[in-house]
């Protein structure tokens, strides 16, 4: 995505969307007006806000609750302040359709999700209710799911999920969602929660969680392929990157804020030196 510019009328102000931010400048309210009409600017504000960004799955990537019913209920409750814990909470709740699928035992299984969601539930926030709330359904309600998981709407994902990994490492994440093909669900939750990670952390703090993340979902499979694969991509993920960012991030990012700054220049130098207009001829009656 390249850089996009809006004048908005209505606020007097330009907007610059960057992938990695946004600069507004503002402009005088009342005299935006006479200001625009002699080409010249006055900005009396310049502020670098963040892009907003998705830090929790959708509801169509949600996996907790039974129902459709029951996910949606599950995924408001986790609103607001709460939807900080959807994607750790959404994990959870991925291994637990994952172990059900594998019948692991749905005792086993719903203890397993209780234990998960439990050390999300630990902080004095208010949200405690809402993060266990997925266990006590589970265990009331659970029976049934059980037995019929495979015919459960979005328990067997079959399509490789979107990552933000290349190279080398891309392709073991593929050879990983191939092999170990009966935990597809929590592999797809690892590769939505790394989406995420990488937009606020560096590349090796996710790097490190995505590895500790799939190893959880795979070693409930249980498969000799399933884990030469999974050390394969863990041993790749355990290699230092070249840099943070890309090339292509890197020069996208010194692009778009040259041409900021040459238009912040280019303003100071029309507020200082203003366009002069050619003096009008008095035409005598």
């Amino acid at each position: 995505m390249g850089l996009l510019r809006i004048y908005s009328q209505s606020f007097n102000s330009l907007y610059y969307y960057t992938p990695y931010g946004a600069v507004v400048l503002s402009y005088a309210g009342k005299a935006a007006s006479k200001v625009m009409e002699h080409h010249r600017l006055i900005i009396l504000l310049v502020n670098v806000l963040s892009i907003t960004t998705s830090n929790s799955p959708s509801l169509n990537d949600w996996s907790c609750g039974l129902t459709a019913d029951d996910k949606a209920r599950l995924y408001r409750l986790l609103d607001g302040k709460c939807s900080k814990y959807r994607a750790p909470v959404n994990f959870c709740c991925s291994l637990h359709m994952d172990c059900y699928k594998l019948q692991l035992g749905q005792r086993n299984c719903d203890s397993k999700l209780c234990l998960c969601v439990q050390k999300y539930s630990e902080n004095n926030d208010s949200c405690a209710p809402a993060i266990v709330r997925s266990c006590k359904d589970a265990r009331m309600y659970g029976a049934s799911t059980y037995e019929g998981i495979l015919k459960v709407a979005g328990g067997n994902v079959t399509k490789t999920p979107g990552i933000a990994l290349k190279g080398e490492s891309a392709r073991l994440f593929r050879e990983v969602f191939e092999e170990c093909n009966d935990t597809t669900l929590s592999i797809k939750t690892c590769a939505l929660n790394f989406n995420i990670c990488v937009k606020k952390e560096r590349s090796s703090v996710c790097r490190k969680y995505l590895s500790e993340c799939i190893t959880c979902g795979a070693k409930l499979q249980n498969s000799s392929t399933c884990e030469v694969a999974l050390e394969k991509l863990r041993s790749s993920l355990g290699k230092p990157e070249d840099s943070a960012w890309s090339g292509s991030q890197k020069l996208m990012i010194w692009m778009t804020f040259a041409e900021i700054l040459l238009t912040i220049i280019l303003t100071g130098l029309a507020i200082v030196v203003p366009i002069r207009r050619k003096p009008q001829r008095m035409v005598s009656p």
